[in-house]
C-alpha cells in the first residue's frame, strides 16, 4: 500500500511537470497595466436580496454557517455584496502575508462585512478567474505593491484604494492567463486531495487508537488481530517503565550553537511526533538516551514524541523508555481525553510526577503488543508519506508562483 501511494504521488508530480512545458507556447509579451485599469471600488450594498446563508467568510472563501451568524436582517443591509470575480482585502498580517492579502471570490455571489473593501473587475475586460485568483493573492507579486498602498491601523493593515489602483502589474494575454490559471487549478486540486487524504488517515488513526486498546473500565480491546484473545493486564505507568522527570538546566549554559546536549524544553520542540532540537546545553541535568519517549507534562499535556538523539529534558517533559506499543498507548490517552481530566484541576494545566506515575496502562502479551506497534508504525509512515507529498506540492506552487508572475 505504501509503495502504491508513493508511485501515485510521483505520477501526480510528473503530470504537473508536463503541464509546465505547455505554458511556454505563448510568446506574447505581458502588458503593463495599472490596477485601476482592471478593478474599481464596488459600493454595492445588500438590498435585502441576500440573507444569512449568503454570508461569505473572506479568510476561508466559503459560506459561513448560519449558526455562526448573529446578524439581524437590518444589520445585513450594511454588508457589502461580493460577486464572483470580486476581490476583497483582508488586512490581518502573518508570516505568510506581511501586509495582508487580497482574496478573489470564486465561490458564488454573497455578502461580506462592511469592514472589507471590495474591488470589482471593470466591465468589458476579459479575465481568467483562476489566473487572477492566484495573481492577486500571491505574496511574491503583491508584497511590494501592498507595502506601498496599505497603512497600519490598530490591529491590521488598511488598504488605501487610490494608491493601490495606481500600482502597475504585468498582464498576460487571455490565452496565457487561461493556461496559467488551469495549471494552478490543477495544482490546487492535487494539494487539496493530498490534504484530505492526510486528514482522513489521521482520523482513522484516532479511531483505531480507541478500538485497539481497551476502553476505560474494560479489559479487552474492541478490535483485535486474528489469533489474540483474553484479558489485558491493568497496570500503572510507573510499574511498567522507569519514568524520568525533567529538570531544566540553568539558562546561562544554553545556546543555539549546537554545543553540548540537545535540550528538550516543551511542545514547541516537537514536530510530527519527533523531538527537533533548537537549543543545546553545556550543563545538562536529566539526560535520556536516543529512542526515549518524551511526554509533555505542561500545557498542552500528553503530547508524545521520540527523541532521535540523547537529550536533556527540561521541566516540560518526562522521559520514558519504551517500545512502539507503549508510545501508542500514551498517544491514546491524549486522544481519549485522559490528560484533560487529570490536569483539569491544575492552574497551569500540568500534571504532577505522581499523577504521571499512576497513569493507567493496559498490557497485552508480547506478541500482541508487537503486532499493534507495527500496525501504528506503518500507519504513521503512510501519514508521513501523504503529508510530505502535500508539502512537496505546496513548495512547488510557491516556486512556480515566483517564476510565473512578474
Amino acid at each position: 500500500m505504501v509503495a502504491t501511494q508513493t508511485n501515485r504521488y510521483s505520477t501526480n508530480i510528473s503530470q504537473i511537470s508536463c503541464q509546465t512545458g505547455e505554458l511556454g507556447t505563448d510568446s506574447h509579451p505581458w502588458e503593463q497595466r495599472q490596477l485601476g485599469e482592471l478593478y474599481a471600488p464596488s459600493r454595492e450594498k445588500n438590498n435585502g436580496a441576500f440573507s444569512a446563508r449568503d454570508i461569505i467568510s473572506v479568510a476561508g472563501m466559503r459560506y459561513a454557517s448560519r449558526e455562526s451568524s448573529n446578524s439581524t436582517d437590518d444589520y445585513m443591509r450594511t454588508y457589502n455584496v461580493m460577486r464572483v470575480g470580486d476581490i476583497a482585502f483582508e488586512g490581518h498580517t502573518s508570516n505568510e502575508f506581511a501586509f495582508g492579502r487580497f482574496v478573489e471570490n470564486d465561490l458564488g455571489d454573497g455578502i461580506i462585512s462592511h469592514v472589507f473593501v471590495v474591488l470589482r473587475p471593470l466591465p468589458g475586460r476579459r479575465y481568467d478567474l483562476a489566473f487572477w485568483k492566484e495573481a492577486i493573492h500571491d505574496e511574491f507579486l503583491m508584497k511590494r505593491i501592498l507595502a506601498r498602498s496599505t497603512k497600519r491601523s490598530t490591529m491590521m493593515h488598511e488598504i488605501v484604494v487610490p494608491d493601490f489602483l495606481k500600482e502597475v502589474v504585468a498582464v498576460p494575454s487571455l490565452s496565457e492567463q487561461q493556461k496559467i490559471g488551469q495549471f494552478f487549478s490543477t495544482l490546487d486540486s492535487l494539494i487539496a486531495a493530498a490534504e484530505r487524504q492526510e486528514a482522513l488517515l489521521r482520523q482513522k488513526k484516532q479511531a483505531y487508537l480507541q478500538l485497539m486498546f481497551p476502553q476505560e473500565g474494560e479489559t479487552q480491546p474492541r478490535l483485535r488481530s486474528n489469533g489474540f484473545s483474553g484479558d489485558w493486564e491493568q497496570r500503572q505507568l510507573g510499574e511498567v517503565a522507569e519514568v524520568v522527570i525533567g529538570q531544566s538546566p540553568e539558562g546561562r549554559y544554553s545556546s543555539d550553537n549546537q554545543n553540548g546536549v540537545a535540550l528538550a524544553q516543551g511542545n514547541t520542540d516537537i514536530a510530527d511526533g519527533v523531538f527537533v532540537p533548537r537549543v543545546w546545553t553545556s550543563r545538562p541535568t536529566k539526560v535520556v538516551p536516543a529512542g526515549t519517549l518524551l511526554v509533555s507534562v505542561r500545557a498542552p499535556v500528553g503530547d508524545v514524541a521520540v527523541t532521535p538523539v540523547p537529550a536533556c529534558i527540561g521541566r516540560g517533559f518526562a522521559g520514558i523508555p519504551g517500545n512502539s506499543f507503549l508510545r501508542y498507548s500514551l498517544e491514546r490517552l491524549k486522544t481519549s481525553g485522559h490528560w484533560n481530566r487529570v490536569s483539569s484541576g491544575s492552574v497551569l494545566d500540568a500534571i504532577t510526577s505522581k499523577e504521571l506515575l499512576q497513569t493507567p496502562i493496559s498490557i497485552a502479551t508480547n506478541q500482541e503488543e508487537q503486532c499493534i506497534g507495527k500496525f501504528f508504525t506503518r500507519l504513521d509512515h503512510l501519514i508521513g508519506i501523504v503529508g510530505r507529498h502535500a508539502e512537496t506540492l505546496r513548495t512547488m506552487k510557491r516556486a512556480y508562483s515566483q517564476r510565473m508572475f512578474i
